[in-house]
């Protein structure tokens, strides 16, 4: 019968003895190094120990040197103070230049892009209703504020993006931020912002901006390249003036960006400085300042609103302002027409509405540019020049659905326009208030 080696006794008895052996060896090794220490010469006292400074950083700020690639152990947005983000039961996650730097992330929209619950201009497409039933195409002219976290913007709305703040002090969100000067950013969802006067029910992407550094000189510079034609160049440095009391971080950026469809374009410079001063032990005093220019011509997100529809099924309706007679394009007249609305009726007590007196497919001016002049430029020469309406208070003619104080003079400037225009601004079961106009990719409309 064999036995099984370990559990013979001849091999617990081996294995007792190494162990032993191996224990002494470390005893005698860990007395060898501690007995130099514990020697003294006859008729000295032993020496006593320096005791070593303990440095204590400030509350109020966090260190990215302590992130390990993408992880972030610590941040500002839970409490206001440095907490660990395993003791906070908020939704926060912290973002770190690291991964910044792999993901080629340059704004919010870069950011949302691979966190949860939050959404930019990948994944949403921001857009704002005018009076008149139409919309502004928000992620071509103001693509920092088209985006949300947990399906609301700033001030519990769908739009004007998410509240920010830059070192956990409150800044216009209309401004993007750049990673050229940025240490790491932190995106807290939920009213737990909302506690430290930063946000609203939405949460907060707070950004923690690279500091000067009194301890030790460092510089980066980037080059980028894409292949529509963009190319972004950054450098930042950082030097101690007085080591230890003085440092000076200087950063910045040129970017040009490139689109498919021509002639897009954006031109993006900025410039960072910030100073960090230690006159005492206990006392820092930080001074930052940044310059910020963009010159964008961007492409639409969203196609053209089509209101020619509606007014070729009307007859194709035109107006004469001379006359005030509208003529159809089989040739017949109607008017003349004086106000853009009927005379009002009544849709419930004690209240009234008006409705458009144009024939379908025609809508007032005021819809336009209002009280300005309207100038058509093609091939560098003014090709027309006209006055859409004027701002007169007029007796009489004031036009009930004006949304202005004071009412029009006269009719100057009509266009075309589809129902939902029309019935935008109407009150009742006839007004179509909480619908936009339809957009079209017929490109022979546009």
């Amino acid at each position: 019968m064999k036995t099984n080696p370990a559990l013979s006794p001849r091999f617990g008895r081996t294995f007792a003895c190494a162990t032993a052996t191996l224990l002494a060896l470390a005893a005698s090794r860990l007395l060898a190094q501690t007995a130099p220490a514990l020697a003294t010469k006859p008729g000295t006292a032993a020496p006593v120990p320096a005791k070593e400074e303990l440095v204590v950083l400030s509350p109020f700020s966090v260190a990215a040197d302590s992130d390990r690639g993408y992880q972030a152990l610590n941040t500002l947005s839970g409490t206001r103070l440095n907490s660990k983000l395993e003791d906070l039961g908020s939704s926060i996650t912290v973002v770190t230049k690291q991964q910044m730097t792999d993901l080629g992330l340059l704004d919010i929209n870069d950011v949302f892009r691979y966190e949860a619950s939050t959404e930019g201009t990948d994944n949403f497409t921001g857009f704002v209703r005018n009076r008149t039933g139409g919309v502004g195409d928000q992620v071509s002219s103001n693509p920092q504020q088209s985006n949300r976290i947990r399906g609301l913007g700033a001030a519990g709305t769908s739009g004007l993006g998410v509240n920010t703040a830059f070192g956990n002090f409150a800044t216009n969100n209309a401004i993007p931020f750049d990673p050229y000067n940025v240490a790491a950013i932190e995106v807290s969802r939920g009213p737990n912002s909302n506690l430290f006067g930063l946000g609203a029910a939405a949460g907060t992407v707070n950004v923690v901006p690279t500091q000067a550094n009194v301890e030790r000189r460092s510089y980066s510079a980037d080059v980028r390249f894409d292949s529509y034609g963009g190319h972004r160049e950054s450098l930042n440095i950082n030097t101690p003036l007085l080591p230890g009391k003085l440092a000076l971080r200087v950063a910045g950026v040129r970017e040009s960006k490139g689109f498919e469809r021509k002639p897009s374009s954006e031109r993006i410079h900025r410039e960072f400085a910030t100073l960090l001063a230690r006159p005492f032990k206990n006392t820092t005093i930080r001074a930052t300042a940044e310059r910020y220019r963009d010159d964008y011509r961007r492409p639409n997100s969203i196609t053209p609103r089509d209101t020619t529809t509606e007014w070729k099924a009307g007859g194709s309706p035109t107006w004469d302002p001379t006359t005030q007679i509208v003529t159809f394009a089989n040739g017949t007249k109607a008017g003349p027409f004086t106000s853009d609305t009927s005379a009002p009726i009544t849709i419930a007590t004690g209240v009234t509405t008006a409705l458009s007196a144009f024939p379908a497919g025609l809508i007032g001016g005021y819809n336009t540019f209002y009280a300005h002049p309207t100038v058509i430029v093609d091939n560098g020469r003014i090709q027309s020049f006209t006055v859409t309406k004027t701002n007169n208070a007029v007796t009489g003619t004031a036009l009930p659905t004006n949304p202005f104080s004071g009412g029009n003079s006269t009719l100057r400037y009509l266009q075309s326009g589809t129902d939902i225009m029309r019935r935008f601004s109407v009150l009742g079961s006839q007004g179509l208030p909480l619908y936009i106009v339809p957009g079209t990719a017929d490109r022979s409309v546009y």
